[in-house]
């Protein structure tokens, strides 16, 4: 990515300074998605492409670049719905949201992609960090985990989390 013309001048950035952040991942077959808290550029998100061998290993050195219209947000996380990827989104400073969940369908482009918005957090307070498909009985949904100070306790693990439920 140092090699990339619009990434390089922020890799030697701090993080929380719109500099480079990996914090995003899925995996959709054969590609190796990574989502880029930092920077965002012109207000654009990006996402970067990796191929995966058969092996796993990365198949290429030059990655393709996705760029994303998140409302000036970064990336917080990928994962995967179908052969659609869900965005979790939000500042890339420390500050209070807002925070969203767009809804991906990847494709190669030089133009920047428009995901489609599909959920919002109306308090500023909650800061979603993180989120996974998890099955409860036979109900199937999103895990959401937050850094934020709602704690609950568990088993003596403090965690902050939601569960929605998506089955239909």
């Amino acid at each position: 990515m140092r090699d990339d013309p619009l990434l390089a001048d922020f890799a030697n950035l701090p993080s929380k300074e719109n500099g480079l952040d990996i914090e995003g991942l899925a995996v959709l077959g054969s590609r190796l998605l990574l989502g880029l808290r930092g920077p965002v550029v012109a207000g654009l998100a990006v996402a970067v492409e990796l191929r995966l061998r058969s092996d796993g290993r990365i198949a290429n050195t030059a990655p393709i670049r996705h760029l994303l219209n998140l409302g000036g947000l970064g990336i917080r996380d990928l994962t995967r719905f179908g052969e659609d990827v869900l965005v979790l989104a939000g500042p890339v400073t420390g500050a209070d949201g807002p925070f969203r969940i767009y809804t991906w369908r990847p494709v190669r482009t030089k133009a920047p992609q428009e995901p489609k918005p599909t959920w919002a957090w109306l308090s500023a307070e909650e800061h979603p960090e993180g989120f996974c498909w998890l099955e409860r009985g036979d109900r199937f949904g999103l895990l959401v985990v937050y850094d934020s100070p709602d704690e609950r306790r568990i088993e003596g693990h403090r965690y902050t989390a939601d569960w929605f439920d998506l089955t239909p």
